[in-house]
């Protein structure tokens, strides 16, 4: 049956969801990993088609477009639907000999076609169907060298459109573009395919997808090796559905997807009233003015060139009165100027590439090539920004608004971004997934970016389907006749309890990011680059899990509020989950504390006795001399703070059940921020410098070992990511005398910065005051102290 945009999509998920359930938890009982690395594993995962292929030795590699292409030869890669009927590409009729008629397109010049020589030449003729419109620039004959090339013949071509518009027969308006006036004898004939637009200006090709050629004069031993056909490149626009992509538009009369289903004869109509969103006229009339269309291609590809594509129509006004075009990425921007520029629930960031007012146009045109410098594209939006204002407008065009017969994108390269989706993973029960693992070739340009989310339960929802592939509800659906009945799908997906994705993880093998233990997980891996010449390929992702010490631990930190920098006690708790597993543990990590020192570990029956412990830098790890189930743990350690806003990462231990057994603690979910310290009287201020102090502000470099050096301690707050951090010497005139420190750096204490009293050439300073400056780059702002300093001999 003929599926609805997304019922494909409800049936992968359900295929997936039964065979992750099935085979892959069947596989995982006593193991510790699960890993995808055969095509047949790949498989079940969402992988966009046309710009990533799996080989049969189970890598993913990622495709991309290309420019000049032959359109013939991939002609039998395209199917679509005509009067009702299922149509392919490739030879579509033959009127001699057509079983030798696929050789004309087999890419080989030692075969070929030949008419059978008893047939009358009014037989010797043939039909190719490119199997979608394409943007051609010539077609090319070639004749085998050791046959006779056909000396006459006509050729035609079609863009699709039927004879007679509103007929109900198929029969199609072909265009003579060349009849040989005398003998042809070369063994290549190539004939350019252009077009000119209304204003007599020279268009990138001409919209070809039917050619017939007939010959008119026999001729013995004739034959015709390949027909070739001349194309700007592959049209990205096509496979979008395939990709998982769609459009969104206020016209509902037709599908946005008649704008790339390769068919020149369906159409979408600019709507001129009627859309949710509207931007005010000229004279502050709205409701007409700002038609508009959200398309999401499936996935980036580097575009140089997009197509819009109109035509003339029997009895029907098809131009458009003009529009502007955009771009996107994929990039976000903080607010979106109307929730209609909103794609995926994400603000973009848009680029204009086109603003056509047709209105100005005389003759108005109706196809238009938009070119521009080639970029990353994934997301456009066409707004019909010069239709009507008023009413009375509206009616001038009978109702009618332009139509768009085809939208095609054009470009060159290597996909810059391929995004695969696993299915919802079922481990059976709730797990500890300790760590994700991927292998593969990233070229210099290349990364890998995946990122994970976990839940509980999955949601299981129904979807009812006509014959038609329109999606209805249930009470529509059984009131339909039986043998308009459709498919009933059920849909899997993610629970309320699930997190959202989580940060990209920086390398592989890093620790599991999201939380745990669950029993469901899903994996999202990117594959990007920032050269269209090369790209990463995938060899396999590996989830690796371990046995849950207690199905839930819950975390919490006391005090979550403290003076930056200065040594505070703070109480870590642990709340084991009474029900589930009960494995326990002994020993905890806690990291985000700086310059740890342990001081003691409880329980609730009482203290602990501390086998191990050992702290530096931000942790702190501890190993208890026996193991506590079910109970809570408290460790009590002291240690500074110096980021704000900062959240405590622990983990649970168990020696017993093996090295590295480890398991996430969660935040309390009774409290907010359970494992965030504050600083206080940070939050509200920019200061991110703090406690600067000098040796002494007066020094006599004189080498008598005495005041020599001057040496500068300071404490850095609220910088999360590292920064540049900057110490420089000044004269009082504003000239630098010496940078002494420079690094990037986070929030901490920074000691040991010294200045000798020279300058940048070793050379010691003249006697008097200068200026000492702290700098830093903070993520909100910059920020610095100065503080004079004296030079004396």
């Amino acid at each position: 049956m003929v599926g609805n945009a997304n019922q494909p999509l409800y049936l992968f998920m359900l295929c997936l969801y039964a065979w992750v359930g099935g085979v892959l938890w069947a596989g995982y009982a006593g193991a510790a990993e699960l890993r995808w690395d055969t095509a047949a594993e790949w498989k079940t995962w969402d992988i966009p088609a046309g710009v990533s292929r799996v080989t049969s030795d189970g890598w993913i590699e990622v495709g991309g477009i290309r420019k000049e292409i032959n359109a013939a030869l991939n002609a039998t890669q395209f199917s679509y639907e005509r009067g009702g009927r299922p149509q392919e590409g490739g030879v579509r009729e033959v009127g001699s000999n057509p079983r030798d008629a696929d050789n004309l397109i087999d890419g080989q010049l030692s075969t070929y076609w030949a008419p059978d020589p008893d047939d009358g030449v009014e037989k010797w003729w043939l039909e190719l169907d490119l199997g979608r419109a394409v943007t051609a620039t010539a077609l090319r004959l070639i004749f085998p060298p050791d046959r006779v090339p056909f000396p006459q013949f006509k050729i035609f071509v079609s863009d699709g459109r039927k004879r007679f518009e509103f007929s109900p027969l198929e029969n199609l308006f072909f265009e003579l573009i060349y009849e040989t006036k005398k003998d042809q004898r070369e063994n290549l004939f190539q004939i350019d395919l252009a077009e000119r637009d209304r204003a007599g200006d020279l268009l990138m090709g001409k919209v070809v997808q039917y050619i017939r050629i007939a010959f008119l004069k026999k001729v013995g031993n004739a034959a015709l090796a390949e027909i070739e056909v001349d194309a700007i490149g592959d049209n990205i626009a096509l496979a979008t559905k395939e990709r998982g992509g769609f459009t969104i538009s206020g016209e509902k009369a037709q599908p946005g997807s008649h704008l790339f289903d390769g068919l020149f004869w369906t159409s979408w109509e600019t709507p001129l009233r009627g859309d949710p969103w509207a931007e005010p006229g000229p004279l502050g009339v709205g409701g007409w003015v700002g038609s508009f269309l959200q398309w999401d291609l499936g996935s980036q590809f580097w575009v140089d060139s997009i197509r819009v594509l109109g035509r003339t129509k029997e009895a029907v006004r098809t131009d458009m009165d003009g529009f502007r075009l955009y771009v996107s990425d994929g990039t976000t921007t903080t607010r979106s100027a109307d929730s209609v520029w909103r794609l995926n629930g994400r603000d973009l960031q848009w680029e204009q590439v086109a603003d056509v007012n047709n209105n100005a146009n005389n003759p108005r045109l109706l196809k238009f090539d938009i070119g521009f410098e080639r970029r990353r594209v994934r997301y456009l939006f066409l707004h019909h920004f010069y239709g009507f204002t008023s009413e009375d407008q509206h009616f001038v065009r009978g109702g009618n608004g332009g139509l768009i017969f085809e939208m095609q994108i054009f470009g060159e390269g290597r996909s810059p971004g391929v995004t695969l989706t696993s299915p919802i993973i079922d481990l059976g029960t709730q797990e500890s997934i300790s760590s994700l693992t991927w292998g593969g070739t990233e070229p210099e340009g290349t990364s890998f970016r995946l990122r994970t989310r976990s839940g509980s339960s999955v949601e299981k929802t129904l979807h009812y389907f006509k014959k038609t592939g329109e999606e209805v509800s249930q009470a529509v659906y059984e009131q339909t006749p039986k043998f308009r009945r459709g498919d009933i799908v059920e849909e899997i997906a993610p629970g309320s309890d699930w997190s959202g994705w989580s940060e990209p993880y920086g390398y592989s093998g890093g620790e599991f990011l999201s939380p745990s233990p669950r029993r469901f997980v899903q994996i999202e891996a990117q594959l990007s680059s920032t050269d269209p010449a090369v790209s990463p390929a995938l060899d396999f992702i590996e989830l690796n899990t371990v046995a849950a010490l207690a199905q839930k631990i819950e975390g919490q930190i006391e005090p979550r509020a403290v003076v930056p920098g200065k040594r505070d006690t703070f109480f870590v708790t642990l709340k084991q989950a009474t029900g589930g597993a009960a494995r326990g543990l002994d020993g905890v990590l806690i990291r985000g504390v700086w310059q740890p020192e342990f001081v003691e570990v409880n329980r609730d029956r009482g203290e602990i006795e501390a086998l191990q412990f050992s702290g530096g830098g931000d942790s702190l790890w501890v190993r208890f001399d026996r193991v506590v189930r079910r109970e809570s743990v408290r460790v009590v350690l002291s240690g500074k703070v110096f980021a704000n806003g900062s959240r405590i990462q622990v983990w649970a231990e168990n020696s017993t059940l093996g090295s590295g057994v480890r398991q996430r603690v969660l935040e309390d979910e009774a409290l907010k921020d359970a494992l965030a310290i504050r600083l206080e009287g940070v939050a509200e201020g920019n200061d991110l410098i703090r406690d600067v102090a000098f040796s002494r502000r007066i020094l006599t470099p004189n080498g008598d070992g005495v005041d020599d050096e001057l040496e500068l301690s300071f404490t850095i707050v609220k910088v999360m990511i590292p920064r540049q951090i900057r110490v420089r010497v000044y004269r009082l005139s504003g000239a630098v005398v010496r940078e002494v420190f420079s690094e990037g750096g986070l929030a901490g204490e920074y000691r040991g910065v010294v200045w000798d009293g020279r300058d940048d050439s070793g050379r010691l300073v003249s006697p008097g005051l200068y200026v000492c400056e702290v700098h830093v780059q903070g993520d909100e702002g910059n920020d610095r102290v100065v503080r004079t300093i004296g030079v004396a001999y």
